[in-house]
């Protein structure tokens, strides 16, 4: 059993509140956004979309995978600010899900 803290990002406003919510399983990752299903199972968006500060404007934003400009960068791009950063933490878990060739 697990106790999240959550903000349902919905719309387009930047403020959102926090509730608390009680979860059957403690295998979640701290950080990361998920989806809730109909029937109330959660489903990881890692490596699709990641959750961060922006670095460029220090809002969090909701950030996907923009495109790989050198063979060694990984750039990420906010879809609520269009700013791009790169992440090469991310890497290894794009080429699990096919989104990166493997080395």
């Amino acid at each position: 059993m697990a106790t999240l803290r959550l903000q349902e990002l919905m719309g387009d406003h930047s403020i959102v509140p926090s509730r608390v919510m009680e979860y059957s399983s403690n295998e979640l990752e701290q950080g990361s956004l998920y989806i809730m299903d109909a029937s109330g199972r959660l489903h990881a968006l890692r490596p699709f979309l990641i959750w961060r500060s922006c670095t460029a404007c220090t809002q969090w934003s909701t950030f996907h995978v923009d495109l790989k400009p050198r063979e060694n960068d990984v750039v990420l791009k906010s879809l609520e600010h269009g700013h791009t950063m790169n992440d090469d933490s991310i890497r290894e878990p794009l080429r699990q899900v096919g989104l990166l060739p493997p080395e």
